[in-house]
């Protein structure tokens, strides 16, 4: 009767819901990814959170943050090269060019007829050939930082380096959508493709009013461009599982090498 008794009461307090202890030891459990569509409010609502999931997703959540990116690339070139008039663009774009001073007057007036002159159907394909590069260009900076935390002694797996730099690219998503209705909406013929929004110093004073390697140093100073570092910074320190402090001495470090080329670039190639 006794042991009658004590099975009753065992039986009595799980039917009573009673939580078991939690498990002692052992890895800790990796939270599960956010879906791909909800990853990217996340990412600018909650990025440690979303981040916290993106470092265990698959290499197919790369897809959908890929494509956003190629279409706005490509729809954003095509929007300016069929709306702007591309034979003052390309006026423009000679004046600042060092080469151009190297050009005689004849081939200038060809290279701006050939621009005014250019198909729709030529236009789509220069847009579609951003695609492909878009992909090949993250890819390129991912390696990059795969290989800097390796020599930091990180082990990060090529993927999630990815993960990090792809998904810290929303930044640049909403760059692209805001470029792309000011194409759609304006003539845009007097905006600089590269660097069409007052985001940054250079676009700010513009192109006109600078030499071209204080116009490189000033475009670098970009809200946008400090937003994807900030989510760099904490995308790294998530996955990795590093302080801030340290990855931040990472992004920071390959920003200043970068800020250095584009200036270099335009001290060589733009008045």
């Amino acid at each position: 009767m006794d042991e009658d008794r004590n099975d009753g009461m065992e039986s009595t307090h799980q039917e009573g819901g009673a939580t078991p202890p939690p498990p002692t030891g052992g890895e800790p459990t990796a939270e599960k990814p956010p879906n791909p569509f909800a990853a990217l409010g996340g990412v600018v609502a909650s990025p440690t959170k979303a981040f916290a999931g993106l470092g265990n997703a698959k290499w197919t959540w790369l897809i959908l943050p890929l494509l956003i990116l190629m279409l706005l690339g490509a729809g954003s070139h095509f929007l300016y090269s069929t709306r702007a008039d591309m034979g003052t663009v390309m006026r423009r774009q000679l004046a600042k060019s060092s080469f151009a001073s190297r050009m005689t007057d004849q081939q200038i007036e060809q290279a701006v007829e050939r621009a005014e002159k250019a198909s729709t159907a030529q236009k789509a394909i220069h847009a579609a050939i951003i695609a492909p590069v878009v992909i090949l260009w993250l890819l390129f900076v991912s390696i990059l930082y795969w290989l800097v935390f390796m020599a930091m002694g990180q082990t990060p797996r090529y993927l999630q380096t990815a993960q990090v730099i792809i998904w810290s690219q929303v930044p640049v998503m909403i760059k692209g959508a805001i470029t792309c209705i000011v194409f759609g909406l304006t003539n845009p013929t007097h905006l600089v493709e590269q660097n069409p929004i007052a985001s940054n110093l250079g676009n700010i004073i513009g192109m006109s009013h600078l030499p071209g390697w204080a116009y490189a140093l000033l475009s670098n100073i970009d809200i946008f461009q400090f937003w994807m570092m900030a989510l760099y910074i904490i995308g790294f320190s998530v996955v990795l599982k590093v302080e801030k402090k340290r990855v931040a001495y990472v992004i920071i470090g390959i920003f200043l090498v970068k800020v250095i080329l584009t200036t270099g670039m335009g001290f060589f190639f733009m008045k």
